[in-house]
């Protein structure tokens, strides 16, 4: 899958997603946060195989999931099926249980960790 920004607006300004940094956050996340959450359990995510964060060239390469057992929806425009969510919410239930544990986990706790991960706390401040 490749990921672009789109440009800025002709109007002046910045695209939300280069004010917000998205892309370098997307990055950290991909590279840092996800390696060390699948030290503690499993995490199925696709990893970054390119990445340009140069301002207005911005893009992401990420790996096809497919070849992890993740597949499209066989019909986008009717939705999941009840089944599909319950898998969705199982993985977001096994994420966060997981990220918990890492900063529960983490020496400092979260206010150390956001201090050694500027990309994180910076979102926030």
């Amino acid at each position: 899958m490749i990921k672009l920004l789109k440009p800025d607006p002709p109007s002046g300004g910045k695209n939300i997603g280069r004010l917000m940094d998205v892309f370098t956050r997307e990055v950290h996340l991909y590279e840092n946060l996800l390696p060390a959450l699948n030290k503690l359990g499993s995490v199925k995510f696709c990893p970054v195989i390119f990445s340009d964060l140069t301002e207005g060239k911005e893009a992401l390469v990420l790996e096809h999931m497919k070849q992890h057992g993740w597949r499209d929806p066989f019909n986008k425009k009717s939705g999941l099926t009840l089944e599909h969510v319950k898998l969705v919410v199982d993985w977001l239930a096994n994420f966060h249980g997981l990220s918990y544990k890492f900063i529960t986990q983490y020496p400092g706790g979260v206010e150390a960790w956001s201090k050694d991960n500027p990309w994180y706390s910076s979102l926030f401040s």
